[in-house]
């Protein structure tokens, strides 16, 4: 994973007070490269914390920041390991509702500038028969239909889009939803053709706090493969279009 949000706002003040030690926007400058410290290293100092309190205080304070998104990951995860049950301020999707959310909108992740556009009408038969079959057995279980998309991702301006699929799966758990994206290339003819190539995935589950949507993902640079993808956690916008 690159450099985070915080780190490259923190570089940027710094770089400022270097360059306008004595400028008119000084004070301003220092406050918040005060409070971007501050951030980071509360969070430094109790992202491995179990204290639920300690969390909450925290996103109530912070929770529109990265490290934000990431308590209220932590904070969501401890109460579902305990079986508590979810406030209405903080919930993670359940499938149904994921599906209804994101059918015709755009996901955004302000921090890496990606985006992902869903097409539900715009999905062929075939292809939804392709994911449903992959998802199937990528998953050992059934894919129930609570939403399979034709998915355009980019990473920025300077990248093109790349075509995929999108599904989402119920969790034999709870009704809470994940969300799977593949890269497509428009030559698979069976499912088992979508095993033969490397291509670019994504694997989420969407939280709804009082600042909006944390996402919950893999790396979005992961490749399929032996190795395992790393847990990106950050704040998502979605936009209908």
């Amino acid at each position: 994973m690159g450099t985070s949000d915080n780190a490259r706002q923190l570089s940027s003040y710094t770089q400022f007070l270097k360059t306008w030690p004595d400028g008119p926007h000084k004070d301003i400058a220092l406050a918040r490269q005060n409070e971007l410290i501050d951030i980071r290293d509360t969070w430094t100092r109790i992202h491995n914390s179990d204290d639920e309190r300690e969390l909450e205080r925290f996103i109530a304070q912070f929770g529109w920041s990265e490290f934000g998104a990431q308590a209220t990951d932590r904070l969501v995860s401890i109460r579902r390991e305990k079986n508590l049950p979810s406030d209405k301020s903080l919930v993670t999707l359940a499938a149904d509702d994921m599906a209804r959310l994101l059918d015709g909108a755009v996901l955004t992740f302000p921090g890496s500038g990606a985006t992902i556009s869903f097409f539900s009408s715009l999905m062929p038969s075939y292809r939804i028969s392709l994911g449903k079959d992959f998802l199937t057995r990528q998953f050992n279980q059934s894919f129930a239909a609570e939403g399979v998309f034709r998915a355009e991702f980019t990473a920025d301006d300077r990248q093109p889009k790349f075509d995929g699929l999108g599904g989402i799966v119920k969790s034999k758990v709870d009704s809470t939803g994940s969300l799977f994206l593949v890269q497509m290339f428009g030559t698979e003819k069976t499912s088992r053709d979508i095993d033969n190539k490397d291509r670019k995935y994504a694997t989420f589950q969407i939280i709804r706090d009082a600042f909006g949507y944390v996402c919950i993902g893999t790396n979005w640079q992961s490749i399929l493969s032996r190795e395992e993808p790393k847990k990106v956690v950050e704040r998502c916008t979605i936009r209908r279009q």
